[in-house]
């Protein structure tokens, strides 16, 4: 990919690297949609297949998705999607954990964090099934999300018990004003140390919480996982040197001109 596109930037405008790109375009996009089928589920892939229809439809559309929807296997997938009544596994268990926690206790406050808004959005339908349950979603600002506002507002009813489930995308790991919770469940893993961090740092404040981090095996999710629990570890390899070396610095005494000072 580096080399086709480093090639069009020096000017070389043969048919050899258009088509290189276009097949790269159409690779990243099953790859994005084997994704989204491996670890959101069924709701999320139907979405983004539909997105891709639509780019068809436009005034200029993409060679590759257009190439990309006309082939049979992708016909194929479309059928397969449409039939589907079936939703990823991860629903249901965080649909266990949750009502399984309000039920021992009604005051809990829960996060769940997803990545992708298509996926909050099913929590948010499924989850308010659940008897006791009032669920908001929090969500940024960007492509008609909420505004600062309407966030600040949301979680004041958080706070306040009127909502005591949370859906968030990344815009709840850090810089605002979140109550302690008793639960957080990561739909997926998130490929960064911090940021898992961050959401794990969103229990347990002033009273012991959970934490569960849904993995879906052989997929993406492992790789992922695996990714932030090496660079976690790493990060506190890193710090634990640090306060060594800083516990055994000796500071020197000031010499005889800073003492007469």
């Amino acid at each position: 990919g580096s080399t086709l596109q480093a090639r069009l930037r020096y000017r070389e405008k043969s048919n050899y690297v258009y088509r290189g790109l276009v097949l790269q375009s159409i690779c990243i996009n099953l790859l994005h949609a084997k994704g989204l089928a491996e670890t959101q589920g069924m709701t999320s892939l139907r979405n983004y297949i539909r997105k891709l229809l639509d780019e068809t439809l436009e005034e200029k559309p993409s060679k590759s998705s257009k190439e990309l929807v006309e082939r049979k296997e992708f016909r194929e997938i479309i059928r397969i999607t449409k039939e589907s009544k079936v939703e990823h596994p991860k629903i249901s268990r965080i649909m266990s954990l949750v009502s399984q926690r309000i039920d021992s206790n009604p005051d809990s406050k829960i996060m769940v964090f997803a990545q992708y808004r298509d996926t909050c959005d099913l929590l948010v339908d499924k989850l308010s099934t659940i008897s006791n349950a009032k669920v908001e979603k929090l969500i940024g600002q960007s492509k008609g999300g909420l505004k600062q506002k309407e966030q600040i507002l949301m979680l004041d009813r958080f706070r306040n018990g009127d909502c005591n489930i949370l859906v968030s995308t990344s815009v709840g790991e850090e810089g605002l004003d979140i109550s302690s919770t008793d639960l957080v469940i990561f739909y997926e893993p998130v490929p960064s140390e911090i940021r898992t961090i961050q959401r794990r740092g969103r229990t347990g404040r002033k009273n012991d919480g959970e934490v569960y981090i849904l993995v879906a095996i052989n997929t993406m999710d492992e790789a992922f996982e695996k990714t932030a629990e090496d660079k976690e570890e790493k990060m506190r390899s890193r710090l634990e040197k640090l306060n060594y070396e800083l516990s055994r610095t000796v500071m020197k005494p000031a010499d005889r001109g800073q003492l007469n000072l």
